[in-house]
């Protein structure tokens, strides 16, 4: 398996519309109080014991898990299904600041509030202990496997969103430590920084993570089998 290590808000309104939404830190730092080009759509620990219950089909075709928030209170469910080259991802939240928010799928099954980054364990906060996007080898948001487009919440702080996409596939989400579904705290901007603004172009967090800010919701993804 390859080596893991995990844009504007007009483009992702275009997205949300062509997928008919409904309303739906640093990321390498602790979550802030409001909330890739993104992929084709239609749209280092073991999993950690959450109440997040995640589950797996008996074939492994679907995984589903609940949303926590970092006091540990329930903020919506994510489910994957895998189906030949295209997997469907169908998330329901609740309790969001309306508005967009970025959504991704982390590399390691662990949603552990003020927890510490496996890759920088001085740097603590909400839900760092699932790591970075989903990703391979070379691989630069908004180009990770686990890139998907933004959350959109409406005024009660609901959102749902489905979406299709092809980077995802049950080998490399429910792999032996498991993923984590993200929903952050802002937008992300998918790396599009015009260069009037940064004539050197984006710098290292924007690269990483597209300013999504804080992580706000969290769910293990595993399989039961």
């Amino acid at each position: 398996m390859p080596a893991r290590t995990k844009a504007g808000y007009g483009f992702a309104l275009g997205v949300a519309a062509a997928l008919t939404l409904a309303g739906c830190a640093s990321d390498e730092g602790s979550s802030g109080a409001a909330p890739s080009s993104a992929p084709a759509s239609t749209g280092s620990s073991s999993p950690s014991a959450t109440s997040s219950s995640p589950s797996a089909s008996a074939d492994g075709d679907t995984v589903s898990a609940q949303f926590q928030d970092a006091e540990g209170a329930e903020a919506g469910t994510v489910e994957l299904t895998f189906g030949g080259d295209r997997t469907t991802v169908v998330v329901e939240a609740s309790g969001l600041t309306p508005g967009p928010h970025g959504f991704h799928i982390h590399t390691i099954g662990a949603c552990e509030p003020d927890s510490a980054d496996p890759a920088a364990p001085t740097n603590t906060g909400d839900f760092l202990s699932a790591g970075g996007h989903l990703s391979k080898e070379g691989q630069v948001h908004s180009g990770h496997d686990g890139d998907l487009p933004l959350l959109i919440a409406a005024e009660d702080g609901s959102a749902r969103m489905t979406v299709t996409t092809d980077t995802l596939t049950a080998e490399n989400v429910l792999d032996t430590d498991g993923s984590a579904a993200m929903i952050h705290a802002l937008a992300d901007n998918y790396r599009n920084v015009p260069e009037r603004y940064a004539p050197e172009g984006p710098d290292e967090m924007t690269n990483k993570t597209g300013d999504s800010g804080g992580r706000v919701a969290c769910a293990v993804l595993a399989s039961t089998s």
